[in-house]
């Protein structure tokens, strides 16, 4: 979903226009971000914990907020940070196996995460998504969940083009060993 064109800069009490379009992008783009932030974090309460971050992050810096085409990758860019932090926080926690297991959270590039089952197939792609270095994940999720292009990922990580072509070369490769060895 495209962001709203009315967006601009506004502070103070002009400020309600972008109070309301930005809270209207956030929840358009609410499943894809959690699909992303899922597959980042490893859990689904993880990832929901990054998303109320992100979300805190982005009104709090709302006076920052970009024009309208540059909204969604501040947004997803905002997200990405959130996640690491987090990803970063809980790296020692320990996992409990039965929690571990995969139970239909929403999926790469699922609209609102509907595909809670989608068969064995979907679940092994899950598997490798989760399985990738963070580099290239977050390349791939930022392409696929947030629709991205290559050009607004660079912007959003801070890399040269080249780097996010040859993350997602990596990421797509590895996808693809991953799932001939075990189809």
């Amino acid at each position: 979903m495209k962001p709203p064109n009315s967006l601009r800069h506004a502070t103070g009490a002009n400020s309600a226009p972008v109070d309301e379009a930005l809270e209207a992008f956030f929840r358009s783009c609410q499943a894809e971000l959690l699909g992303m932030l899922y597959f980042q974090t490893g859990t689904l309460d993880d990832a929901r914990l990054a998303l109320q971050e992100c979300f805190a992050n982005c009104w709090r810096n709302r006076d920052a907020v970009p024009d309208a085409k540059a909204l969604r990758a501040w947004v997803f860019g905002k997200a990405l940070e959130a996640g690491r932090r987090l990803r970063r926080a809980v790296t020692s926690r320990p996992v409990d196996p039965l929690l571990a297991e995969d139970d239909g959270q929403p999926g790469c590039g699922t609209p609102g995460g509907e595909s809670a089952e989608g068969g064995p197939r979907l679940q092994r792609i899950r598997q490798c998504l989760r399985a990738l270095e963070p580099e290239p994940q977050e390349v791939f999720l930022l392409r696929e969940n947030g629709q991205l292009s290559y050009d607004e990922i660079a912007q959003v990580l801070g890399i040269p083009l080249e780097t996010v072509r040859s993350r997602m070369r990596t990421a797509l490769e590895s996808l693809g060993r991953a799932l001939a060895e075990n189809p």
